[in-house]
């Protein structure tokens, strides 16, 4: 299923005053010049990522994950557009603020801006996303979802967002951009 989300920039900016909740990004690869791909020809090839393994963040990898139900899928969406919307106005605090415990044990907030500004910039001129499917750990406490993030900076990028809950939320622990084994446009 493949959902077209867009969120204008204007009105996120009209929000700047923390009505926007966003999650922060964990940023584990430097973006590489790679040919690129969307989300409709993914789905279309699923093949295209079968060399390189899902990475898990579960402990027991053998148990395969399920779809996530709708309520969740909707619940990683807003997540994932309200982050994006705080790197559209530069607010990195917030963004960083939303990132996972072990996230922020790992990275301080000054890092976390480095890396978005040298190596995601395409995040700071976002204008709207293109959700694959969701997928949930039989555990439940960890998901995983294909995004196309569209900016103005650049070409359609794919990325794949991990993500956990703690304390009854949802919070980015990972980001993979580009995604292995899937070229992006």
């Amino acid at each position: 299923m493949r959902r077209k989300m867009v969120l204008p920039v204007k009105k996120a900016l009209a929000c700047r005053q923390g009505r926007w909740l966003a999650l922060a990004m964990v940023w584990m690869l430097a973006g590489c010049a790679i040919e690129s791909t969307t989300m409709q020809e993914l789905e279309e090839n699923p093949a295209a990522t079968e060399s390189t393994p899902p990475k898990t963040l579960d402990p027991s990898p053998e148990e395969s994950p399920i779809p996530c139900p709708q309520e969740i899928s909707a619940e990683i969406e807003t997540v994932i557009l309200a982050q994006s919307a705080s790197f559209a106005l530069r607010d990195y605090e917030t963004a960083y603020s939303y990132s996972s415990e072990s996230f922020q044990a790992a990275v301080s907030l000054d890092l976390f801006e480095r890396l978005i500004s040298r190596n995601y910039e395409m995040l700071l001129y976002f204008e709207e996303a293109v959700f694959g499917a969701c997928e949930l750990a039989a555990t439940g406490t960890t998901a995983a979802v294909f995004v196309e993030v569209r900016s103005s900076f650049q070409a359609p990028v794919i990325m794949e967002y991990e993500l956990v809950s703690e304390k009854n939320a949802w919070k980015v622990f990972a980001v993979t951009n580009p995604v292995p084994g899937v070229p992006n446009a």
